[in-house]
């Protein structure tokens, strides 16, 4: 089976902090507290064991995004292309 060289996800753009400087001081604010657990397991399953290439500078409103099976309601998110190397 071939996986994907690259997946592209809609990230909560408030997370990107935490995922690309290790910034984890959004999680203390009382409105994303209840978020931290989704976002381990995101970054846990997809981004860890990738390399972030590109993160989009323009956040955008979505409803469905990918932190959105996780409980995270709709926000505004940002594109983030994680590449994948055998």
């Amino acid at each position: 089976m071939h996986l994907p060289d690259h997946i592209y996800f809609q990230i909560p753009a408030h997370w990107i902090p935490a995922i690309t400087q290790n910034d984890m001081s959004i999680f203390s604010d009382p409105r994303y507290k209840k978020e931290r657990k989704a976002f381990d397991t995101i970054n846990h399953i997809h981004i860890t064991h990738g390399t972030i290439t590109t993160v989009g500078q323009s956040p955008y409103f979505s409803t469905q995004h990918d932190a959105r099976p996780y409980g995270i309601e709709p926000c505004d998110v940002v594109d983030l292309k994680v590449v994948y190397k055998d």
